[in-house]
């Protein structure tokens, strides 16, 4: 009779802490993984350039801030700097032009983000 009780004890033991953990775990977990259609959508999205204020001096922009640009990645920032420290300071939006990698299709993508100051 002892050996049939403590056999008993232990299964009620294993089946409450199967019940409590199936609880617990049902608590926690409802909510972590709900994907929502606004959640796929950010994150499928191409992140948008945003400038706050004003518009994005090319003359004077760190390669961080110029990366920031759409289409502008470190390197072709890198190489806007480079153009500038060599030729001087950029007259006109339109002179980005000839910088290595920037066309017409890139700067239409960035020119109402940019100005050159003046």
């Amino acid at each position: 009779m002892k050996k049939a009780s403590l056999i008993l004890l232990a299964i009620t033991a294993c089946f409450l802490c199967v019940m409590i953990g199936t609880l617990i775990g049902r608590h926690t977990s409802d909510n972590l993984y709900k994907v929502t259609e606004d959640t796929v959508n950010k994150l499928t999205s191409q992140p948008e350039f945003t400038q706050t204020v004003g518009k994005l001096n090319i003359n004077t922009a760190s390669a961080l801030q110029l990366s920031d640009l759409p289409g502008i990645g470190p390197v072709l920032a890198q190489r806007i700097i480079d153009y500038r420290t060599q030729n001087g300071s950029f007259v006109s939006v339109d002179e980005l032009l000839l910088v290595e990698g920037i066309g017409e299709k890139k700067l239409s993508a960035i020119i109402e983000f940019i100005t050159t100051g003046g």
